[in-house]
């Protein structure tokens, strides 16, 4: 569906309204999915802004639970009219949320998911168990100390931002390895210098 809503134009992205929200409504309620920032940027889904089916998407490529929650209370009889779950959103929302909150982190205490996931104390350790299900992180939660150590998290959403990062990293990191050469080239070659 998406590389069909790719062919289109902005002059013809009003033909595929119906298309792009059966593409939006079917990520969203695909439990698998979790990288979902590319649908924005198809012409046909920008038709969709302002109603719900599209605010749902930018609450689920960049949104969190306490945003969910409050769009929920604002559009639950939409989310019923699309044929989403609620629950499964709700679960999904957590997993994304989670997994925004892990990135960059060695260790989150329960405390924190429980704020941030909106959970109730006691089910903090299930949910971290079905979190490491899914295989989007690795990590151990330590019950003692009531934390998880993280120990890989992928991204949910890789924005503009995000390469442009992961491209200074390179450059540095590829600066730091060209050093590294000159370097020793000069200690098992010191003539060369």
């Amino acid at each position: 569906m998406v590389e069909l809503l790719k062919t289109f134009t902005s002059d013809t992205a009003g033909e595929a309204k119906e298309e792009a929200f059966q593409c939006v409504r079917d990520a969203v309620g695909d439990p698998y999915a979790v990288s979902l920032d590319h649908l924005l940027s198809l012409k046909p889904v920008q038709h969709l802004k302002g109603q719900p089916v599209y605010q749902l998407l930018t609450i689920f490529v960049g949104g969190d639970v306490a945003v969910y929650m409050e769009f929920h209370q604002k559009n639950g009889a939409a989310l019923e009219k699309m044929g989403l779950s609620h629950e499964a959103n709700l679960k999904k929302i957590r997993l994304l949320t989670f997994l925004n909150l892990c990135r960059g982190r060695q260790e989150i205490s329960h405390a924190e998911i429980e704020k941030a996931l909106v959970l109730g104390a006691g089910d903090v350790e299930d949910f971290l168990i079905e979190a490491l299900k899914t295989r989007l992180i690795s990590g151990k939660i330590d019950a003692a100390q009531r934390r998880f150590r993280v120990t890989t998290c992928i991204e949910p959403s890789f924005s503009k931002a995000k390469w442009q990062e992961l491209r200074d990293g390179l450059g540095t990191w590829q600066s730091q390895v060209r050093h590294l050469k000159r370097m020793l080239v000069s200690v098992t070659n010191p003539d060369s210098s």
